[in-house]
């Protein structure tokens, strides 16, 4: 006997597909009979590449959150202008979805943090799960004071949001729910060594010592790294440092010690954080989690409007050997000049954040809180 589960999963850069791939992944190798579907916008490579049993996607946009300039700067006029046609979603669309699940005999659907999909999990009859470590209320509400219009949108979403009959809230959180189920960062695992990923990249030359690898990642939403090897060049970082960029490039492209990949490469961008000896990026959730997970440095640039970024900072504050990086230092490049200090921080600052810790990943707590809430519960496997 076997128990489905669909997902509905917003687009909003890769961190929400992420979080779903890491609890997909743990649901499969740990209980026999499970199958997904995954309703996004995402690109289904992502969901490919994340997860060894791959589930069946229906591209739909069910979710887009905020629209972006860029990796950094949301444009609030264009989101409000996509939010009034999707607030409140229209009635027919909901229908369509509810009727599509019915005839899948889905049980269950997870929704990180596509509203959509609670609306149709209530219009199928289908218990409904949010996952999430904000929800767009919480977003849009932080622009109250200059767009009124985005804060009446938000009023709307929260009593969406609310009606999820099931929660999980995965550190690090933006706003306590009483009631839901917590559960520590959700991360992605690597598949392979450090060793190995650094062989495949080139970084390792006979007879040379090995120099430190940095990773630069600014998530899922496209950014420029025009120059930036040249950059790294005058900079002149102690230790001669690579830099690996995921996404700064259409094929893989080596100058001096800058390389760069595509978004989807042969890499598996997990394997990349945990080959690293320090991160740069975005100051996003995958990125934190996934850091947390290697526990190395990582040099973080905030977005100062953005209402997550607040909660995040702290909570890398607390647990990481972390170097905050403002947007202007990173925009002018000055921020190359700060990779010595990075890289000479010392360990996670608690044993939650240590590499491959005893702590539980959150993937498999939220993985097993979805199981709870099937009406037919699948068979545990024995190696799990």
């Amino acid at each position: 006997m076997s128990s489905k589960i669909a997902c509905f999963v917003s687009s909003h850069g890769f961190g929400h597909s992420a979080r779903v791939a890491a609890v997909i992944e743990s649901a499969q190798t740990r209980y026999r009979g499970l199958r997904f579907e995954v309703f996004t916008g995402a690109p289904d490579w992502f969901f490919a590449d994340s997860i060894t049993d791959p589930p069946q996607i229906h591209r739909q946009v069910v979710d887009f959150g905020l629209v972006q300039r860029n990796a950094l700067e949301e444009d609030l006029a264009a989101s409000i202008e996509q939010l009034r046609s999707w607030v409140p979603p229209p009635a027919d669309r909901v229908r369509e979805l509810a009727r599509r699940l019915r005839a899948s005999e889905v049980e269950l659907v997870l929704c990180d943090i596509a509203p959509l999909g609670i609306l149709a999990a209530r219009e199928a009859g289908i218990p409904s799960v949010l996952q999430e470590n904000f929800t767009w209320d919480f977003i849009y509400a932080g622009y109250r004071d200059t767009e009124p219009v985005i804060g009446e949108l938000a009023d709307h979403l929260a009593e969406v949001f609310a009606a999820a009959d099931h929660r999980i809230q995965a550190e690090p959180s933006c706003q306590a729910a009483p009631g839901a189920v917590a559960v520590p960062p959700i991360s992605r695992r690597p598949r392979s060594s450090r060793e190995a990923i650094r062989q495949e990249l080139g970084l390792i030359s006979p007879g040379e010592p090995e120099a430190p690898m940095v990773l630069l990642t600014m998530g899922g939403i496209p950014w420029s790294f025009e120059d930036l090897a040249t950059s790294l060049a005058e900079a002149q970082v102690p230790g001669r440092p690579w830099l690996v960029i995921p996404g700064g490039a259409d094929e893989p492209t080596r100058r001096g010690r800058t390389l760069c990949l595509p978004h989807r490469s042969r890499w598996y961008h997990p394997d990349l954080i945990h080959a690293a000896d320090a991160v740069v990026g975005k100051l996003g959730y995958s990125t934190v989690a996934e850091v947390a997970a290697a526990g190395v440095p990582f040099a973080y640039i905030p977005r100062d409007r953005f209402p997550e970024s607040p909660p995040l900072e702290a909570w890398v504050e607390a647990r990481l050997p972390s170097l905050r990086i403002s947007a202007a230092r990173f925009l002018s490049g000055e921020w190359l000049r700060d990779l010595g200090v990075l890289l000479a921080l010392g360990p996670a600052k608690n044993a939650a954040a240590a590499p491959r810790s005893s702590q539980p990943n959150g993937a498999d707590l939220a993985a097993d809180a979805l199981v709870g809430w099937l009406p037919t519960r699948p068979e545990r496997r024995s190696e799990a």
